[in-house]
C-alpha cells in the first residue's frame, strides 16, 4: 500500500470518527476568541436555539448572569487560545433562560504552525442527571443536617459519622472510626445470636428499621428511631451500610415514664384503689394531659359507682329510702334504675311484712285469748264431768244396794209365805195388815216407776250430754245445763229412795201389826198367802228392774267417763293452742320490732289481714314458724 493510500484511509477513518462523535455528541465550534462558528443539531436541541441564532455570536450567550464578566471567564478563553484542554461539568443557560448542565470538553485545534485556529467542544446533556444528583445530594444533605448519620462496613466496622450522630452519642469522630457498632449496644445483646442475625440480614441487603436502645459515651442511655440501609453498587452488591437516625431519647423516656405511671394507675385499679392518682411530674404537657384525661375518664366511671356504694351503705343500715337522684347515663343509668327499683320492691315487701306482722300479732293475741278462754271452759267442763261421774257412781252404788235389798225382801217374802202356810189359822187376823202392806207395795211400785222414769231421763240426758259435748268444741256451755239436770235427777232419785225407805218402814210396822193380828185372824191367812205370792212376784220384778237400772247407770257412767277423757283431751289441746298462740304472738311482736329497724317510704300496700285466715292456714303458719325455730330461724 502506498503512502498516499494510507493517508487517505487515515483521513477517512478520522472523518468517520468525527462524524460518529457529531451524531452522538453535542458539538459546537468557536474561534479562539470564543466566537461561534457552527453547532450541530444535538447542541442546538440542548440549548433551544437555531443555528442562525448562534453563529457569529460569542460563547458568553450561554453563560449565567454575571459569570461572563468575571476574570475567570476571560482567563478560561485565554487558556483555550493558548492551547490548553478543558473538560468538566459546566452550567449553561438555554434560550428560554432554563438551566442546562453539560459534560463537555473544550478542545483547541492546531494548524501546521502549531497555532490554535479553532476550538471544538464536545458535550453531553447531563441536565437530568445533575438535577437528580442535586436532588439526591440535597436530600442527603438535609438528612445529614436533621438526622444522625453513620456508615459501616459490612462487618459492622464504623467508617464515618456526622456531627449529629457524634452529638447524640457524646463521642468524637476519632473515638469511633474503626470501632465496631457493638460499642453502642448492651454487651449481652452484642454477644447474642439476635445481634449476629441483625448484621447478617444487612449483609444480605435486608433493610432494618425501628426504635433502638443504644448507649453513648459513659454508658449514657440513648433511644433512636433509625433505619439501617444496605447500599448497593452498580452490580447490585452491598458494599456498605448507612444508618439514618433521630434522637428520640427524651420522647422515649417520656413514653416510659408515662407507661410506668399508667402501670401504677392500672395496678392500683386492679387492687381496688380507685382513688389513686398517677404522678405527672417529669412528663411533658402532652403525656401529662393524657394521664389527666385517663384519670378524668376513670373519675367519670367511678363517681356513679361511688354514689352507688354510698347508697348501698345507707341501705345496709336499714334505711330503704336511699334512692339515687343523680342524672346518670348509659350503663350507670341502668344501675341506678336497678337499685331504685330494688328499693321500691324492698319497701313494698317490707311494708307488707310489717303490716302482716301487725295483723299476725293482733290475730295471735285474739287466738291466744280465745284458746285461754276455751282452756278455762274445758277445765270447768272437765271438773263438772268428774263431779257428775262421781255422783253417777254413788247412784249406781245406791241402786245396787236397792236391788240387793229387793232380793233380800223377796227371800223374806217367801219365808213369810211359808210361815203363812204354817200359821194359816193366824192369817185371817192379818188380812187388814196385808191389805195395808199391799197399799204400801203399790206405793213402792209407784216409786219404782219414778226410779225407772229417772233412769230413762238419765239415759236421755246422757245422750244429750254426749251431743253437747261433741258440740262443745269452743265453749262447752251447753254441757253445764245438762250437768245441772243430771244433778236434779240425782236429787229426785235420792228423795224417791228416801220415800221408799219410809214406805218400807211403814210396811214393816204394819207387817208387825199384822203378825200380832195373825194369831187372832187365822181365817185371813189364805188370802194373805195369795197376796204374799203376788208380793213375791212384784219384789222379783223390783229386783230385776233395779239390776237393769244399775246396768243403765253403769253405761251412763262409762259414757260420762268417755266424755271426761275427751274433755281432758280438749283441755290439753286448748292449753297447747293457747301456748302456741302466745308464742306466735311473741314471734309476731319480735318480727315487727325487727322490721322497725328498717326506715321505709310512706306508701303502704294493701295486705290480707291475718284474722281473715282460716284455722287450717293459721295451723300451717304456726307449724311453719315452729319448723323455722321462731324468728331466729329467719335470722339464720
Amino acid at each position: 500500500m502506498t503512502q498516499s493510500s494510507q493517508s487517505s484511509d487515515l483521513a477517512h477513518a478520522l472523518a468517520a470518527e468525527v462524524a460518529a462523535l457529531r451524531r452522538s455528541q453535542a458539538v459546537i465550534e468557536f474561534e479562539p476568541d470564543g466566537t461561534i462558528r457552527d453547532a450541530n443539531d444535538n447542541f442546538l436541541g440542548a440549548v433551544g436555539y437555531t443555528r442562525d441564532e448562534v453563529v457569529g455570536r460569542h460563547h458568553r450567550m450561554f453563560m449565567p448572569d454575571g459569570e461572563a464578566d468575571t476574570e475567570a471567564y476571560a482567563d478560561f478563553w485565554r487558556r483555550l487560545a493558548g492551547g490548553s484542554f478543558v473538560a468538566k461539568e459546566f452550567r449553561r443557560v438555554g434560550k428560554d433562560g432554563r438551566e442546562v448542565w453539560i459534560q463537555a470538553s473544550y478542545n483547541p485545534l492546531f494548524d501546521e504552525a502549531g497555532q490554535v485556529f479553532r476550538v471544538v467542544k464536545y458535550a453531553a446533556d447531563i441536565t437530568a442527571q445533575v438535577r437528580q444528583s442535586a436532588d439526591n445530594e440535597g436530600q442527603i444533605s438535609a438528612i445529614g443536617r436533621s438526622q444522625a448519620v453513620i456508615s459501616f462496613d459490612l462487618d459492622g466496622t464504623i467508617q464515618h459519622a456526622n456531627a449529629n450522630f457524634l452529638a447524640t452519642t457524646g463521642y468524637a469522630l476519632d473515638e469511633i472510626v474503626g470501632q465496631h457498632h457493638a460499642m453502642f449496644v448492651d454487651p449481652d445483646f452484642g454477644r447474642s445470636r439476635e445481634y449476629r442475625s441483625f448484621w447478617a440480614d444487612l449483609r444480605e441487603g435486608r433493610f432494618q428499621s425501628g426504635e433502638y436502645r443504644r448507649f453513648g459515651k459513659g454508658g449514657q442511655e440513648v433511644w433512636i428511631q433509625a433505619s439501617y440501609n444496605p447500599i448497593f453498587d452498580r452490580q447490585g452488591r452491598v458494599f456498605k451500610v448507612v444508618k439514618y437516625a433521630s434522637d428520640i431519647t427524651e420522647a422515649k423516656q417520656q413514653e416510659l415514664r408515662y407507661r410506668e405511671a399508667m402501670r401504677a394507675f392500672y395496678q392500683a385499679a386492679v387492687a381496688g384503689d380507685l382513688t389513686h392518682r398517677a404522678d405527672t411530674s417529669g412528663l411533658n404537657a402532652d403525656y401529662a394531659q393524657m394521664l389527666v384525661s385517663v384519670q378524668e375518664i376513670v373519675d367519670a366511671i367511678v363517681a356513679p359507682i361511688r354514689e352507688l356504694k354510698e347508697k348501698l351503705a345507707v341501705v345496709s343500715t336499714g334505711d330503704l329510702r336511699a334512692y339515687i337522684q343523680s342524672d346518670f347515663k348509659g350503663d350507670h343509668a341502668e344501675a341506678k334504675d336497678a337499685l331504685n327499683q330494688t328499693l321500691d320492691s324492698l319497701n313494698e315487701v317490707l311494708r307488707g311484712v310489717l303490716s302482716a306482722a301487725a295483723e299476725m300479732s293482733s290475730g295471735s293475741a285474739q287466738v291466744a285469748a280465745a284458746s285461754q278462754s276455751l282452756s278455762g271452759g274445758a277445765a270447768q267442763q272437765s271438773a263438772a264431768v268428774e263431779q257428775m261421774v262421781s255422783m253417777i257412781d254413788d247412784m249406781t252404788n245406791q241402786v245396787a244396794r236397792t236391788a240387793e235389798g229387793a232380793r233380800e225382801a223377796s227371800s223374806l217374802t217367801v219365808q213369810a209365805g211359808e210361815l203363812a202356810l204354817v200359821g194359816d189359822e193366824r192369817m185371817k187376823a192379818m188380812v187388814e195388815a196385808m191389805t195395808a202392806i199391799h197399799e204400801s207395795s203399790n206405793n213402792i211400785a209407784k216409786i219404782i216407776r219414778v226410779i225407772d222414769e229417772i233412769a230413762f231421763q238419765t239415759n236421755l240426758l246422757a245422750l244429750n250430754a254426749a251431743v253437747e259435748a261433741a258440740r262443745a268444741g269452743s265453749q262447752g256451755k251447753g254441757f253445764a245445763v245438762v250437768a245441772e239436770e243430771v244433778r236434779s235427777l240425782a236429787a229426785r232419785s235420792a228423795r224417791a229412795a228416801s220415800e221408799t225407805t219410809q214406805y218400807i218402814e211403814d210396811a214393816i210396822r204394819r207387817v208387825e201389826s199384822g203378825t200380832r193380828l195373825a194369831g187372832e185372824t187365822a181365817d185371813a191367812l189364805e188370802k194373805i198367802v195369795g197376796s204374799v205370792e203376788e208380793v213375791v212376784g212384784l219384789v222379783g220384778s223390783i229386783a230385776d228392774a233395779s239390776r237393769e237400772q244399775a246396768d243403765g247407770i253403769s253405761q251412763v257412767s262409762a259414757g260420762l267417763k268417755t266424755i271426761e277423757r275427751v274433755t281432758q283431751t280438749n283441755t290439753s289441746s286448748a292449753e297447747e293452742t293457747a301456748a302456741a298462740s302466745s308464742e306466735l304472738s311473741a314471734q309476731a311482736t319480735a318480727l315487727r320490732e325487727q322490721l322497725e329497724h328498717f326506715r321505709l317510704t310512706e306508701t303502704a300496700p294493701a295486705m290480707p289481714a291475718f284474722h281473715e285466715l282460716s284455722p287450717d292456714m293459721m295451723a300451717a303458719l304456726q307449724a311453719f314458724m315452729r319448723a323455722q325455730g321462731g324468728l331466729g330461724g329467719f335470722a339464720r
